[in-house]
């Protein structure tokens, strides 16, 4: 009703120029998920750790059901949080997950435990600098070329 009326009007003045311009409607759907991009020497290393966790998470919903020990529901709020800031950042930028690893780990173990840590914030912004993630991404490719490609 509302909606379609204020569209209409945005296009009126362009059916006034033309009188047998078809009146367009715009749709909002959803938006397409972006993919995961790694460079070509990380990619192993990247979906390996991507499974570590995962199966860690497994892990800790499991000791959660069979315990019930609050330090589980800590490690268990501290794998979930990682692995849904780590999808985030592999989303967001080419190497995403390995440029803000360090980054993830200070804020899904924050906000596991339930209090910020003066010193946190500090770190996280100096870490954060673009030279220490380039370097970060630059020295694990060359581990990566001696440790991951006999295995493959």
């Amino acid at each position: 009703g509302e909606t379609m009326a204020r569209y209409r009007t945005r296009y009126w003045a362009k059916a006034q120029a033309n009188p047998h311009a078809p009146i367009v409607y715009k749709r909002k759907g959803k938006k397409k998920k972006k993919k995961k991009r790694y460079s070509r020497g990380l990619k192993d290393l990247q979906r390996a750790e991507n499974q570590f966790t995962k199966s860690a998470n497994r892990l800790t919903k499991a000791a959660r059901t069979v315990t019930g020990d609050p330090l589980t529901r800590t490690a268990l709020e501290f794998t979930s949080g990682y692995r849904k800031r780590r999808r985030k950042s592999a989303r967001k930028r080419r190497d995403g997950a390995l440029k803000d690893i360090v980054v993830n780990v200070f804020d899904s173990s924050a906000s596991a435990v339930g209090v910020v840590v003066p010193f946190v914030s500090g770190a996280v912004d100096a870490i954060s600098a673009t030279e220490f993630r380039e370097e970060l991404v630059r020295q694990t490719r060359a581990v990566t070329r001696w440790v991951i490609r006999p295995f493959r």
